[in-house]
């Protein structure tokens, strides 16, 4: 009895610290933000996901101050050759302990100038990929975080502080233009990358262990290359879901046995106070819910909440299996000893692997402890569905709860590599009761995503022609050319001129727009290329020279002068900058031909001279004024 007693009240006292770690202020570069759609996450370099060391940063919609999800962190776990469990978590680092430290091991760089995030952009790579591909070289500044990039020997990379870092391992792919190994940007070398931003830093375990502890100094010894993705493409799907992709290598000189993955989510939605949470097995997911209609309704001590506009936030392991879904209670709430936080390595593994801190079964029950029948996974019913096991319907009441999520991979061996990939979708709730929130259309749309990243669906771009010119006597076809994704897929286009196929010929000097959707998902994207024209007399017929117009700019009626053409057969069109041709006249034989104009809108606009054989003569611009 006294023991429970102290445990009752360690649990009490360390949970009502817990429950708000604001203590620690910082502030998060604008670097370290994943923002390219209607989520800004903040990520750092030690580990810690969503949170700004002060508040919570996963911010939907990303122009509003209210976060989902208050903080998360990659949990790992297995065992040596002698059965010790080994632990590699984050909680709240640094603010009560560390597991990871940035940076590679053994990279010869210390953790402190590891501590860097380098953010890509798709629309930066496509512009150096043009710029490299028009003459063999970069000619325009590369941005440092390319220029930089932490790819195997690149010459410039640089770690935080501006400290030059030498890296040997292969861990981040990259175009390699002259095949030679190694990165460097000035070569053409670019970096490959997922979705329309992605964030890249990289953390080891091959530290003391502060946040799980342990009696000895046990440690993984693992490097994780990690990853943090979004798209943007005007679907309420996608453009509502970030992606995060743990490429776990085993450094250690033994296997470790009994090996998982998983992440730990402090899922404050809106205000802390009031969630629910909940699993959804067949597709690997867990959500989070709120317990009233109205978020923060109890009082919210100050904390941004949704008021009457709170989402459902999922959290679904793409790549594998949820094996175990779990939680505990945080905030100044334990009812019991044995539900509570982790203190140290042992209680984090039996949360990992589907028991309580004191090692009992989840079970079916009001509050999935205390019953007889096991469950892998907590609170699997539907919150919609009368009767099911939802918290919801368990007439409890909403907390700070810390759920976990995790995939056992049996044994991680010795020089392998596992992949651990998440998708954080942010759900509008249409049915927003009081604990009852249907997630029909919450299963509909992890269904869709995950067909979706399966069918390689979402990391898509197009490309049109490098600095087309057009050359008199021959056509020039524009092609969009779908890059990666599923080139071979679902796709329509619509171009500026009005045309809805995938080559068009350009007829003008002139910019020429194409948007292409993804007929799948729903995505489009826009690529914008100008047509020039040769301005050499080598490369030009002189012809063209020699037609004068006037007046120019026109109001009425324009006269050209075709004497050096009188014994042709002329085509003359009037194409405006969008290609679309208003007027077509065919002439034999004359020197001097007015066209009226004054039905024609002001603006800029292209005369193409065509010859007999449907050869170009050339252009020349025209001014029609009102």
């Amino acid at each position: 009895m006294k023991n429970l007693i102290l445990l009752l009240f360690f649990c009490l006292v360390f949970l009502s610290l817990q429950a708000n770690p604001m203590e620690h202020v910082d502030t998060i570069p604008s670097s370290y933000i994943l923002d390219v759609n209607n989520i800004a996450a903040a990520l750092s370099p030690d580990g810690s996901l969503f949170w700004d060391k002060s508040n919570a940063y996963f911010r939907v919609p990303k122009t509003g101050n209210v976060s989902s999800i208050f903080a998360s962190a990659l949990w790992l776990g297995g065992k040596d050759d002698n059965g010790n469990v080994i632990i590699a978590a984050n909680r709240y680092g640094p603010w009560n302990g560390q597991d990871y430290e940035a940076g590679l091991m053994n990279d010869g760089v210390s953790a402190e100038d590891m501590t860097r995030i380098w953010k890509i952009e798709r629309t930066a790579v496509k512009a150096l990929r043009r710029d490299f591909n028009d003459n063999g070289n970069i000619d325009h500044p590369i941005p440092t975080d390319i220029l930089e990039y932490p790819a195997i020997g690149n010459p410039n990379a640089k770690g935080a502080n501006n400290v030059s870092i030498n890296m040997t391992k292969d861990y981040l792919p990259f175009e390699d233009k002259n095949q030679d190994g190694i990165y460097n940007a000035n070569d053409g070398d670019l970096p490959i990358i997922k979705g329309d931003m992605q964030l890249v830093w990289l953390m080891n375990d091959d530290r003391l262990h502060t946040q799980t502890g342990g009696v000895q100094d046990l440690r993984l010894k693992v490097d994780i290359v990690c990853l943090a993705y979004a798209n943007t493409c005007g679907d309420d799907l996608i453009d509502n879901t970030l992606f995060l992709n743990f490429d776990i290598y085993n450094n250690n000189t033994i296997d470790i046995d009994s090996f998982y993955v998983g992440i730990w989510t402090d899922s404050d939605l809106g205000c802390p106070h009031d969630d629910y949470t909940g699993s959804i097995p067949t597709h690997n997911s867990f959500f989070f819910y709120n317990e009233n209609q109205i978020d923060g309704a109890g009082g919210c001590s100050g904390t941004p909440s949704y008021g009457n506009q709170t989402p459902i936030q999922s959290v679904t392991t793409l790549n594998n299996s949820m094996d175990y879904f779990t939680y505990y209670f945080g905030g100044s709430i334990c009812p019991n000893p044995g539900m509570g936080s982790p203190q140290i390595a042992d209680e984090y593994y039996k949360y990992m692997t589907g028991r309580w801190r004191d090692g009992s079964s989840y079970t079916f029950g009001s509050s999935g402890y205390g019953g007889t029948i096991p469950a892998n996974h907590v609170y699997s019913g539907n919150p919609g569905t009368l009767g099911s096991w939802a918290m919801g319907n368990l007439g409890v009441n909403g907390s700070d709860i810390r759920p976990i999520s995790t995939t056992s991979f049996g044994k991680f061996k010795q020089g392998q590599k596992i992949t651990y990939e998440l998708a954080y979708i942010t759900h509008e709730n249409n049915s927003p009761m009081s604990g009852s929130s249907d997630i029909t259309p919450v299963v509909q749309n992890i269904t869709n995503l995950e067909s979706f990243s399966s069918n390689n669906e979402l990391d898509w771009d197009i490309y049109l022609n490098e600095n087309p010119t057009l050359t008199i006597g021959q056509p020039l076809i524009l092609t969009v050319n779908i890059d990666s994704g599923n080139p071979t897929g679902n796709y329509s286009y619509l171009w500026s001129t009005g045309e809805t196929t995938q080559n068009i010929t350009a007829t003008a000097p002139i910019p020429y727009e194409v948007t292409v959707t993804n007929n799948v998902t729903g995505c489009w994207k826009t690529e914008r290329v100008h047509v020039s024209f040769p301005t050499s007399t080598e490369s030009i017929n002189t012809e063209i020279d020699k037609i004068n117009i006037f007046p120019n700019p026109a109001k009425d009626m324009v006269t050209i002068d075709l004497t050096t053409l009188k014994n042709q057969k002329i085509d003359i069109s009037i194409i405006d900058i969008t290609g679309k041709v208003i007027l077509n006249q065919h002439f034999e034989n004359i020197e001097m031909i007015q066209l009226d104009v004054t039905e024609i809108l002001s603006g800029v606009y292209f005369l193409k001279f065509q010859n007999e054989a449907a050869q170009n003569i050339g252009f020349k611009k025209i001014v029609i004024t009102e």
